[in-house]
C-alpha cells in the first residue's frame, strides 16, 4: 500500500521527484488518483500536467503512430470554450498563456484538471496497449 507522502497544499509550489513516482505508481496500478489531485495547488497541478504531457510524448516517441505536443494539446477543450464556459472574469489571453494562475488560482485549477484527466486517460490508453503487445510476445 502507499503511502501519499508531502502532497498536500503546504508543499507550495513545488512537485517532488517523490510525487512524480508515486502519481506514475498510481496510474500504473489503476488506483484512484483523484485524492492526490485534489490535494495539490494551482501551481502543483500545472507541474504535474506538463510532468504527464512529457512522460506522454516521452513514451510515445518511438512509436509509428508518434503523438506530437500539438495533438496532445488539441485533445483539450479549446481555451475559448473553456473560458466562455465558466464566465470568466479575467481576460482571454491570461487564460491561453496561464498568467491566471495567480490571480485565479481556482478556475485555472479546473482548467488543468480536466487536462491532466485527458492526459491520463491517453497514457493508461498507451500502457495498456504495450501491456497487450508485452503479452502477446511472452505468448509467442
Amino acid at each position: 500500500m502507499l503511502v501519499c507522502l508531502s502532497m498536500n497544499k503546504n508543499s507550495n509550489n513545488k512537485f517532488s521527484l517523490l510525487q512524480k513516482a508515486e502519481f506514475l505508481v498510481k496510474l500504473l496500478t489503476n488506483q484512484d488518483s483523484e485524492e492526490l489531485i485534489s490535494g495539490l495547488s494551482a501551481s502543483q497541478l500545472q507541474k504535474l500536467r506538463d510532468f504527464l504531457e512529457n512522460e506522454l510524448l516521452f513514451l510515445t516517441w518511438h512509436d509509428a503512430a508518434q503523438l506530437t505536443r500539438e495533438q496532445l494539446k488539441s485533445k483539450y477543450k479549446p481555451i475559448p470554450d473553456y473560458y466562455y464556459s465558466y464566465d470568466c472574469r479575467e481576460s482571454l489571453d491570461s487564460c491561453y498563456n496561464e498568467a491566471c494562475l495567480a490571480s485565479n488560482p481556482n478556475c485555472f485549477s479546473r482548467k488543468v484538471k480536466e487536462q491532466i484527466t485527458i492526459t491520463m486517460d491517453l497514457l493508461s490508453q498507451y500502457l495498456r496497449k504495450e501491456r497487450k503487445q508485452e503479452l502477446e510476445l511472452e505468448k509467442l
